[in-house]
């Protein structure tokens, strides 16, 4: 073929090897990359679902080192991080320019609030000190003022409880929600569909509860209290059907993923009960110098914050700690 053959025949993507290939989809907004990309040809797609492509992208692009045990959870997917890891800076990287809305309604500090989607439709629960809990339209409170054409609270029980409400969870199966209370007392709710927050049950754990979860075994919630008291509660009979008092002092910390409950205490202890052998505890550490004032749990990887400003990331396997990080000075609850 003559030099001026060569130069007439065009360049074409199949012809470049597979590293100028990879360099070139890193160009590409990840969610078109993973959707498509590999529609074009086989060749795209076995590139597309390398995993080692998408490792190191969160390696160099994210500068983000995975910790094992969530590369060993069965779930895991490089891709599937890539994007998420990807979504959370986008959606945070001009948080300083996005609006804040205040939205009047509770006369006291309001100490929980969740988010949650029904019909379609993005609401907030929220739960104060003024013993009341209310139901916000998230789409009506950015759309516009609280009026009655645009109502804000859609929903609200001003005599919800008779103490300090200190949290609620909501069950995504049954879509009843609970909350706690210093009245010492966990109530279940329902919400119809039209909109009126309805109580159904209510049980006394004989002193002002804490933390409540509904992330464990089937029809069972999770409780703690300010006595040392952590208890599971059968939802269908709504009592107490287990309980352990380890800690010595205020359970304040909690966090479930089906049989192992994890807790944290003014104690200065943190610890994991299997719900199937509540009388000792599987794993515990002992901080002498602060205790976690919060748990969260993910896919093997406890989130924690401590009383001495800090956050530490650990393996929910054997509490080898993953990560930690100095935030401020104190962190409250």
């Amino acid at each position: 073929m003559s030099s001026d053959e060569t130069e007439k025949t065009p360049a074409e993507l199949l012809s470049l090897p597979n590293e100028v290939l990879c360099y070139l989809f890193t160009f590409i907004p990840p969610h078109d990359a993973i959707t498509k990309i590999p529609l074009v040809c086989k060749r795209f797609s076995l590139i597309i679902k390398d995993a080692k492509f998408w490792s190191t992208r969160i390696r160099n692009e994210q500068s983000v080192r995975m910790p094992q045990c969530e590369l060993r959870h069965p779930d895991y997917s490089p891709q599937k991080s890539f994007y998420m890891i990807h979504q959370q800076n986008q959606r945070w990287k001009d948080w300083e320019s996005q609006r804040i809305i205040t939205a009047p309604g509770h006369m006291a500090t309001v100490d929980s609030v969740m988010l949650f989607s029904k019909n379609e439709k993005l609401f907030c629960l929220s739960g104060s000190r003024d013993r009341s809990i209310r139901l916000w339209d998230i789409q009506n409170v950015g759309s516009g003022e609280n009026s009655e054409e645009n109502k804000w609270t859609v929903a609200q029980n001003d005599t919800a409880h008779s103490g300090w409400i200190w949290n609620v969870s909501r069950n995504e199966d049954s879509e009843k929600f609970y909350t706690t209370s210093w009245d010492s007392t966990v109530k279940e709710w329902s919400i119809p569909d039209g909109g009126a927050l309805q109580e159904l049950n209510s049980v006394n754990l004989g002193s002002a509860v804490q933390c409540v979860s509904t992330s464990g075994s089937s029809n069972e919630v999770v409780c703690t209290t300010f006595a040392r008291r952590t208890a599971v509660i059968d939802t269908r009979s709504f009592k107490i059907v287990a309980d352990h008092q380890l800690h010595k002092k205020a359970v304040i910390g909690l966090a479930v993923q089906g049989d192992k409950i994890f807790t944290s205490s003014e104690d200065r202890m943190m610890m994991m009960v299997d719900r199937r052998m509540m009388s000792k505890a599987v794993l515990f550490e002992y901080c002498p110098k602060s205790y976690k004032t919060s748990l969260s749990l993910q896919r093997h990887q406890l989130l924690t914050s401590t009383s001495d400003g800090k956050v530490k990331l650990y393996d929910a396997n054997n509490f080898n700690v993953v990560q930690s990080y100095t935030v401020t000075g104190i962190l409250g609850y």
